[in-house]
C-alpha cells in the first residue's frame, strides 16, 4: 500500500485557496459542463438505438458490431 502524506495548510495558504476558488470555479464547472458531460453522454447513447426524436432505445453492443 502506498503511504500518501496529508496536506496541512497553514493560515496564510487556507486564505490562498479560498481567494483562488472563485476564478477557478467557473472553469471547472465549464469543463464539466462542456467536456466531460458530452463525452460521458456520447457514450452512453452509443450503446443505444436513437434516432434524435424520441426515447433512446436500449441495444448493447449493436452499433459496435455494425460498426
Amino acid at each position: 500500500m502506498i503511504a500518501v502524506p496529508r496536506l496541512r495548510l497553514d493560515r496564510n495558504d487556507r486564505r490562498s485557496l479560498l481567494t483562488a476558488l472563485p476564478f477557478v470555479g467557473p472553469w471547472i464547472f465549464g469543463f464539466l459542463v462542456f467536456t466531460v458531460y458530452p463525452i460521458y453522454y456520447s457514450f452512453t447513447i452509443s450503446f443505444t438505438r436513437y434516432a434524435g426524436l424520441g426515447e433512446p432505445t436500449p441495444i448493447g453492443f449493436e452499433n459496435y458490431r455494425h460498426l
